[in-house]
């Protein structure tokens, strides 16, 4: 992985561990393209572990590790939100990759990241994050997600790869050491077997099993 332009490192604690990682100075320089999404939502799930999920609210960040995730396919994926086709609930998971799915579950907003490309609606739903800057306690939980990095309804169809976009996904520096565990999602009624989940489990952001 080619190393950021002016990054800084910058250390935390989270669950009695010592966490450092390294952010960019000038976060265009670390924003994932649209290339590294526009491919099977597996690959994408498993590669986003270690990305960084930042939230941009006026010249602030809010920054955590991407520490777990769920892949729902294109087609034939009972649990996934376009099984039944294009809605106007649903009309961004038709985006181009890269943009933002932004829905509800009850009283809570949860995000996927679009893959594949336009009217190919596979995503990964980011279940847990580790905080890095401007976030406290636990984000175990896709609810959790959006409520701790302040993401509504609002940031749904967003392009998380403009460099202008309040949302984004980024590149660390340094690659994630620790084992990348693969499971069956969590929190579905339908095709509940597949092995479509990937989490860390050096420091334990296991999500609780919500509904998607």
């Amino acid at each position: 992985m080619k190393p950021l332009t002016g990054a800084v490192l910058v250390c935390t604690q989270y669950a009695g561990s010592d966490l450092c990682y390294t952010l960019p100075v000038k976060w265009q320089d670390a924003i994932l393209h649209q290339k590294f999404h526009d491919r099977n939502p597996a690959e994408v799930a498993k590669e986003l572990i270690g990305k960084l999920l930042v939230r941009r609210i006026d010249g602030e960040y809010l920054v955590g590790m991407i520490s777990e995730t769920e892949a729902y396919l294109p087609s034939g994926d009972a649990a996934a939100h376009n099984f039944k086709g294009q809605t106007k609930r649903n009309a961004s998971l038709y985006k181009e990759g890269g943009h933002a799915y932004v829905h509800s579950m009850r009283q809570y907003c949860l995000l996927d990241a679009v893959t594949q490309g336009r009217d190919v609606p596979g995503s990964v739903l980011i279940r847990a994050i580790e905080p890095i800057e401007g976030v406290q306690g636990l984000v175990n939980g896709p609810g959790k997600v959006c409520r701790e990095f302040k993401i509504a309804k609002t940031l749904d169809g967003v392009d998380m790869t403009n460099p202008e976009s309040e949302l984004f996904i980024a590149e660390d520096e340094k690659d994630v050491l620790h084992k990348i565990n693969i499971s069956s999602r969590v929190g579905i009624s339908k095709a509940k077997d597949m092995p479509l989940r990937f989490y860390v489990s050096a420091v334990s952001a296991k999500s609780l099993g919500t509904k998607k």
